[in-house]
């Protein structure tokens, strides 16, 4: 009995741990892959941020910031 509830207990915090690493924020994490600004979805972001493509990755930024 107690090795079935041991088998338990890990499987719950492994299953939490598991889906603690896929979310963030309470979003699923998804990488969307770019070339330029227009590949990302405009939905992606909240507002006032807008999608960006950096290293061929979406990102949420402001417009104008971070600009080399």
């Amino acid at each position: 009995m107690v090795k079935i509830a041991k088998f338990l207990y890990v499987l719950i915090i492994s299953l939490s741990l598991f889906l603690f690493a896929i979310t963030v924020d309470g979003a699923y994490v998804t990488r969307f892959w770019c070339y330029r600004d227009l590949d990302c979805r405009k939905d992606m972001c909240k507002p006032p941020f807008n999608p960006r493509c950096h290293n061929h990755i979406c990102i949420c930024r402001l417009w104008g910031l971070y600009e080399k």
